[in-house]
């Protein structure tokens, strides 16, 4: 399973990357459990990005997403903390 996490406030009008090495810096490789730790959450209801917030991903879908003190991360999940990264859980191949 690879998440796709970029910091949006800094390349929202970018061109896209064109070579594979640029598409990968965009990837976060992870394993069955994935958290992703302190991002900024866009929901998608036009309210603004929660900050400081964790997403739990297990087996490729969304288990849980809320603030950094009251998600819990599973023992063993792939942990990345993503300071000042912006994500949109469950906006997957929409262009």
């Amino acid at each position: 399973m690879t998440i796709a996490a970029g910091a949006l406030q800094n390349r929202a009008f970018a061109e896209p990357p064109g070579s594979p090495e640029e598409v990968r810096s965009f990837q976060i490789p992870g394993g069955p459990v994935l958290a992703l730790v302190d991002v900024n959450v866009v929901d998608g209801t036009g309210a603004p990005a929660r900050p400081h917030q964790t997403v739990i991903i297990k087996d490729g879908r969304i288990a849980a997403v809320g603030p950094m003190n009251s998600v819990h991360v599973p023992p063993g999940a792939d942990q990345h903390r993503l300071v000042g990264r912006t994500v949109l859980p469950g906006l997957v191949m929409l262009h």
